[in-house]
C-alpha cells in the first residue's frame, strides 16, 4: 500500500489544508516545532484507525478526540483526512472527519 495523495484539513495542529503527493517510496517531515509535523502523523493514524492515540487511552479524562482533535480555529465537521492509497494496480480514496469518525 503506498500513499499517493494525503490530505489533512484544520486537524490539531494544521490550519486550513495541507496537502502532499509523495513522489518517492519515503516521506521526511522537517519543520520547527509546531509547524505540524506530528499531527501529519497523527492524522494518518486517525484516518486508519478511526482514533487518535494521544488523545485516547488513560490519563486524558475530559479530553476528547471530538472537541481537541481539530484545530483550535475549526470545528469537528471541519477536521478531517483524506488519502488515496494504491493496493496493487487498484487506487482507494479513504476519507474520515472528526464529526463523524466512520
Amino acid at each position: 500500500m503506498k500513499i499517493e495523495r494525503l490530505t489533512v484539513s484544520n486537524f490539531r495542529g494544521i490550519k486550513g489544508q495541507f496537502e502532499i503527493e509523495p513522489s518517492k517510496d519515503n516521506i521526511v517531515l522537517v519543520g520547527p516545532n509546531g509547524s505540524g509535523k506530528s499531527s501529519v502523523i497523527e492524522a494518518i493514524d486517525f484516518l486508519l484507525t478511526g482514533t487518535i492515540q494521544d488523545l485516547s487511552g488513560e490519563g486524558t479524562r475530559s479530553i476528547t478526540e471530538k472537541r481537541h482533535g481539530p484545530h483550535v480555529d475549526a470545528e469537528p465537521n471541519e477536521a478531517w483526512v483524506e488519502c488515496e492509497f494504491s493496493v496493487d494496480e487498484n487506487t482507494v480514496t479513504v476519507r474520515r472527519d472528526l464529526n463523524n469518525r466512520n
